[in-house]
């Protein structure tokens, strides 16, 4: 039910009142050297200049063209009811702040026509109720995250600021830890989980037969799944295809000789839509267990994981 006049106690509105301080905070921020807020402990926040209140909290801001010239103040995401921040129209500088993906009720969010700077914040992906990102007429450089792909579809306006999609699938924009992607061949391949170091665990899982690494190295484990996608059986051999790098920028092959705690077959076949898991080891310098990047390497285009 919307609520325009309404003088309830403070303590009867938590929620309400620390919008309206939230509010209070920000005001000269956002609104910079000639915006003009009426925000003010004078005036009730129900007649403060584009805020709609539902329910007692804040669940609008609707500043299109009021003449704003500051920056988009981060702490917004203390409106955490809030749904629509409109600001379209305004002469907004710097950055658009990844706080804004705390506000996880928002589904629109307009800042067209802007003065706004920088690279589009790739955390805004993580807003599940997103529809709408409205953010052309801007200074916006970089890429358009593919984190913003599946939550909006090609038809919104993010696809027409001119900017091109990032590419993922590079040492520098890996495939994130635990999304799946298709290889050149029709594979389905993830990794599951990282262990940076498994030293221990392979030497403790066949002691007749695993051996230290060589002096100054250490194990690390990777999990990883695959599953066929083609009507061929077939299997994936992953002691060819998969390598790590890291800081060094030289490249670690699998561990090949040693028997992985629940290792992964390279010889098992795979019917159409068949799944192996399994683990895979890699002995790297403890300078680069941090920093690793595992990539295949079959086919022309080698496409790059993150494990961490």
């Amino acid at each position: 039910m919307l609520q325009r006049h309404h003088r309830a106690k403070p303590r009867e509105q938590p929620g309400l009142v620390s919008d309206c301080a939230t509010l209070l905070a920000i005001k000269d921020t956002l609104a910079g050297t000639i915006g003009n807020l009426n925000w003010s402990a004078d005036v009730g926040i129900s007649s403060w200049d584009g805020v709609t209140i539902e329910n007692n909290r804040v669940t609008r801001l609707e500043l299109d063209e009021h003449r704003l010239n500051g920056t988009i103040p981060p702490e917004l995401d203390n409106l955490d009811n809030l749904e629509l921040l409109d600001l379209i129209g305004n002469q907004l500088t710097d950055a658009i702040p990844p706080e804004l993906a705390n506000l996880d009720n928002l589904y629109h969010l307009v800042l067209s026509r802007n003065q706004l700077t920088g690279a589009i914040p790739p955390e805004l992906g993580n807003l599940d109720n997103l529809t709408e990102l409205s953010l052309s007429f801007n200074r916006l450089t970089g890429c358009i995250p593919t984190s913003l792909r599946a939550p909006l579809g090609d038809e919104n306006e993010i696809y027409l600021i001119g900017l091109p999609f990032c590419q993922i699938g590079t040492r520098n924009n890996p495939i994130p830890l635990g999304a799946q992607v298709i290889t050149h061949d029709g594979f389905s391949l993830w990794v599951e989980e990282v262990i940076e170091d498994a030293t221990q665990i392979v030497s403790d899982a066949r002691p007749d037969f695993n051996v230290h690494p060589v002096p100054g190295n250490q194990y690390v484990l990777v999990r990883i799944t695959v599953k066929n996608n083609s009507y061929e059986t077939r299997s994936f051999n992953a002691s060819h295809r998969l390598h790590v790098v890291g800081n060094s920028s030289v490249e670690y092959s699998e561990s090949w000789d040693l028997l992985a705690p629940d290792y992964f077959s390279n010889t098992r076949n795979m019917f159409e839509g068949g799944e192996l898991s399994g683990n895979i080891i890699f002995s790297v310098k403890p300078s680069d267990a941090n920093s690793l990047v595992m990539y295949d390497a079959d086919g022309s285009d080698w496409i790059f994981f993150a494990l961490h």
